[in-house]
């Protein structure tokens, strides 16, 4: 029987490092993909900021080819000039607003004043109707 023990043993062992073959590879297997993943995405993050590289690079061209053709065409005006005339056109300064401090305080405005009030009805007259005693009893009080 120690035959078979033995060959049961050496099966076992077998086995066991089979299966921890196994794992190991599945394990790197598992790695492996995710490291593709990544790559992937950084690829991708690469190719989407070439493009925007790609669309700048040509804005700032088009920019560029403008700026030059203006220069010729106000190298030319000038050129063609009397000395006296040497602005190009459009090169108009822009004015300023003119701000005065003010130096003196706001004046104010005068208030409308009441009217006075019409006279009292006719026929009767204010000096004749009060009296001296009226003065007095108003004073009192």
């Amino acid at each position: 029987m120690a035959i078979s023990d033995e060959a049961v043993q050496s099966a076992e062992r077998a086995l066991n490092e089979a299966v921890d073959k196994a794992k190991r590879l599945k394990a790197k297997s598992r790695e492996a993909r995710q490291q593709h993943k990544q790559a992937k995405k950084a690829a991708k993050k690469a190719a989407k900021a070439a493009r925007v590289a790609r669309k700048a690079s040509e804005t700032a061209r088009r920019a560029y080819k403008k700026a030059v053709a203006r220069a010729k065409k106000a190298a030319r005006a000038t050129s063609a000039r009397p000395a006296s005339a040497t602005k190009t056109p459009g090169a108009v300064k822009a004015v300023k607003a003119v701000v005065t401090r003010r130096k003196a305080p706001r004046r104010r405005v005068e208030k409308p004043r009441r009217p006075e009030p019409p006279p009292g009805p006719p026929g009767v007259d204010f000096d004749v109707a009060f009296t001296a005693a009226d003065l007095e009893a108003l004073e009192s009080r």
